[in-house]
């Protein structure tokens, strides 16, 4: 499961989040994510992982 700061968040799940946090890996490997656990069951459910924090970015933007 992906981790991070309350600042990293905040930067990733913008409408356009700014450069190195727009994709999760970019994240992580930027060292502003942290992924724990296990990262076979991540990458066999990435594309829904990916879509969850794509609603994310979305449910921001009709709120806002």
């Amino acid at each position: 499961m992906p981790n991070g700061t309350v600042d990293a968040w905040r930067k990733f799940t913008q409408p356009t989040p700014p450069p190195l946090y727009h994709e999760l890996f970019a994240a992580m490997f930027q060292g502003n994510l942290q992924i724990d656990g296990d990262i076979k069951e991540l990458m066999a459910n990435l594309r829904a992982m990916t879509r969850l924090l794509d609603v994310t970015r979305e449910v921001q933007l009709t709120v806002a």
